[in-house]
């Protein structure tokens, strides 16, 4: 049992990296390996997103709420490939590899991007996310055409997500 979880988790970490020179921070474009965040990535994704309905949706391991969402995401991603959602998530001291593979085959999420919080630039990467947020999860935002993020704290329903976007 043991083997064939090593090689499964080898075959997968192949193909990541052999993917990963294809991986961007734009978060409309898919990535089938996480990213991690830093402080000129994220500015870089804001100013991107001008002009583009977005939603971002941060979580952590000690939120279970967040794994309802996560796993609501990953069902409407499965029906709806493109839907412009990009996964994020804020723990810190984590091993990001072990945990992306986890939660992305656990709630169909490969095929949404999945950025992780640089270590080095956390407070910062944070604070440039969202000034105002103190940190409650889940937490969400919505980003308008024109740039304007507005954030939700509490669990995303179905017909919230659908009625963002359509």
């Amino acid at each position: 049992m043991l083997f064939l979880v090593l090689v499964r988790l080898t075959f997968a970490l192949t193909i990541s990296l052999s993917f990963s020179c294809f991986v961007s921070a734009d978060p409309s474009a898919p990535s089938s390996y996480p990213q991690i965040m830093t402080l000129e990535q994220l500015n870089q994704i804001k100013t991107r997103l001008k002009g583009k309905r977005h939603l971002m949706v941060l979580w952590s391991l000690d939120c279970p709420p967040c794994f309802k969402e996560l796993e609501l995401i990953g069902t409407l991603a499965k029906k709806q490939p493109n839907l412009p959602i990009t996964i994020f998530n804020v723990d810190q001291d984590i091993d990001v590899d072990e945990v992306y593979q986890e939660i992305s085959s656990k709630y169909g999420l490969s095929l949404l991007p999945h950025f992780f919080i640089s270590e080095e630039q956390y407070e910062q990467v944070k604070y440039a996310l969202d000034p105002t947020w103190y940190g409650e999860l889940p937490r969400s935002y919505f980003i308008k055409k024109d740039g304007v993020w507005v954030g939700k704290s509490g669990l995303l329903s179905k017909k919230q997500i659908k009625g963002w976007f359509y």
